[in-house]
């Protein structure tokens, strides 16, 4: 799940970083996540880096979306029903994009 979480918010970094005008001139698509804090286990810095795909970096942009018409209407989903695993996040958000 820590996976997942870190992905979503490469590709919602990337979206970030694609929108910008500022930053127009030096469009990729390999990102990389820096930590700033040692990981313990091994005494090192971590580094997560990937390429955002353009169906990921779409499907992000969607997410967005979905969600800031979910806070512009005040319609919140119960989330209750999804089971509390990476496949009830993958439902919840399949749902928010259909």
């Amino acid at each position: 799940m820590k996976q997942w979480k870190y992905q979503l918010q490469l590709a919602f970094y990337a979206v970030l970083f694609d929108l910008s005008p500022r930053w127009a001139p030096f469009r990729q698509r390999q990102y990389e996540l820096f930590f700033v804090e040692k990981n313990r286990d091994e005494d090192k810095f971590h580094r997560l880096t990937e390429y955002v795909q353009q169906g990921e970096f779409e499907r992000t942009k969607s997410l967005i979306r979905a969600v800031m018409t979910c806070i512009r209407d005040l319609r919140f989903p119960d989330v209750n029903k999804y089971p509390k695993s990476l496949e009830g996040i993958r439902q919840f958000e399949e749902d928010l994009l259909n």
